[in-house]
Formats: C-alpha cells, sequence, structure tokens
C-alpha cells in the first residue's frame, strides 16, 4: 500500500539534502582497482575512497564508479562497501568493492 505525501507526514521522511557544495555536480567518478577490489579518488589510484564520502555520495545519487572504459552506477552501499552490478551475454555479476 503506497503512502501518499502530503505536508503532514513530511516529518516522516528521510531526506538528503544537497548543499551550496554540490550545487550544479552532476555525478563524481571514483576508480575501481579489479586487482585490490578498492575504490580511489584520483585516477592514479593513490588515494583510497573514504567510507564517509562514499556514504555523502551514495545517497546523493551521485558516485559514479570507472573500472577501465566501463562506468557503473551503484546499487548498493553497506558502510564498507560499494556495489556495482555489469550485465554480460549470459549472465549478470555483483562486484563489491571495500571503503575504510
Amino acid at each position: 500500500m503506497a503512502i501518499e505525501y502530503t505536508k503532514s507526514n513530511e516529518k516522516h521522511l528521510d531526506k538528503r539534502y544537497v548543499d551550496a557544495n554540490d550545487q550544479y555536480i552532476g555525478n563524481v567518478v571514483v576508480y575501481g582497482d579489479a586487482e585490490t577490489g578498492k575504490l580511489y579518488v584520483d585516477v592514479e589510484k593513490t588515494t583510497e575512497l573514504t567510507a564517509a564520502i562514499a556514504s555523502d555520495l551514495f545517497v546523493k545519487g551521485i558516485l559514479l564508479v570507472n573500472v577501465s572504459t566501463a562506468y557503473f552506477k551503484p546499487v548498493a552501499f553497506t558502510g564498507t562497501a560499494v556495489i556495482t552490478v555489469s550485465a554480460g551475454e549470459s549472465a549478470v555479476a555483483a562486484t563489491t568493492w571495500t571503503v575504510e
């Protein structure tokens, strides 16, 4: 059963606010290393993505993971991992990226 959105039940919604620093950001690209299973903030893969930043970007819907020439939109965040999904010709595979 769907809950109708009204001003009276608005206080029960778990809202995520975008602040002035996020103005006009479409996506934030992070870089996945398939060998280590970790995400990095730079293309050289020298600085790991933190769980706090991953969480913030995920709940705002702007996190994008780049691996080689492919880009993935995460489907889940667990607090210590970002999960992406890729589709092949015969199967769908989930990848878990560790963040600390």
